[in-house]
């Protein structure tokens, strides 16, 4: 009986080997079965991952205020754009600025009276702020509107400069002396005065005609009217010989 049961295990035995045998992998490079080694390598190239054993080829996404422009695998490229808030809101992506505080209507009204100001006449900045506080609205609120405006500083003297000149007769140094009373620097005024384009000849022309339609001068007289008004000799002298006198 023990030699039965012997016999039955060897053939089971002989049998389960037979199988592996069978089963296990063929090593291309010797002709051989392969063992556990063999099967290591196998797996090794082979990968649930989609396109596994191919070249990954980015495709970035566009970036965003917190985010980098970024592909599916991880890789990131640049940096983000960060936050463009405008009261209180980005304008990209609409978080909230938590450090935001929203302007008092006192100031939003100063600023928008400013506007409304500039947007026919013209103002140095200290013309503007006096013109505001006119109007009853308080000095911090008209300096914030003055601020906040928009205006080029610059470029109001030469509209000034131009509107006077339109309806009176102004020497260099009169128009630069006129432009800082009304409260345009005096850097202002001259980048005023150097571009508005008048000739100072002709405008003292005007001016001599405008003192002979109110009173009268002998020539040297209208000379020295016209210098004092800032004309120099040689424009006044220019200025009498045109109108004759």
């Amino acid at each position: 009986m023990k030699k039965i049961v012997t016999g039955m295990m060897a053939l089971f035995l002989a049998l389960i080997l037979a199988a592996c045998s069978k089963n296990a992998p063929i090593d291309q490079d010797v002709g051989k079965t392969g063992g556990a080694e063999s099967w290591w390598k196998t797996s090794e190239t082979t990968s649930s991952s989609p396109g596994a054993g191919k070249v990954h080829s980015h495709s970035y996404s566009k970036a965003t205020c917190t985010k980098p422009e970024s592909c599916s695998c991880g890789a990131t490229r640049g940096s983000a754009l960060g936050h463009s808030f405008s009261e209180g809101k980005c304008t990209r992506c609409g978080a909230k600025d938590s450090s935001y505080q929203p302007i008092p209507l006192s100031k939003r009204n100063a600023l928008r009276s400013a506007e409304s100001y500039l947007s026919f006449g013209s103002f140095s900045y200290n013309g503007l702020v006096e013109q505001l506080e006119f109007e009853k609205y308080s000095h911090e609120d008209a300096v914030y509107a003055a601020d906040h405006c928009g205006a080029d500083w610059n470029e109001q003297a030469v509209k000034k400069a131009k509107s006077y000149l339109s309806f009176s007769a102004f020497s260099y140094s009169g128009l630069m002396n006129q432009l800082e009373f009304e409260g345009f620097t005096s850097e202002q005024a001259v980048y005023a005065a150097d571009r508005c384009g008048a000739n100072w000849k002709e405008q003292a022309v005007k001016c001599a005609r405008n003192y002979l339609d109110m009173l009268s001068f002998s020539r040297q007289g209208l000379i020295d009217q016209l210098k004092f008004e800032g004309f120099t000799y040689e424009e006044a002298v220019y200025a009498v010989d045109v109108i004759g006198l």
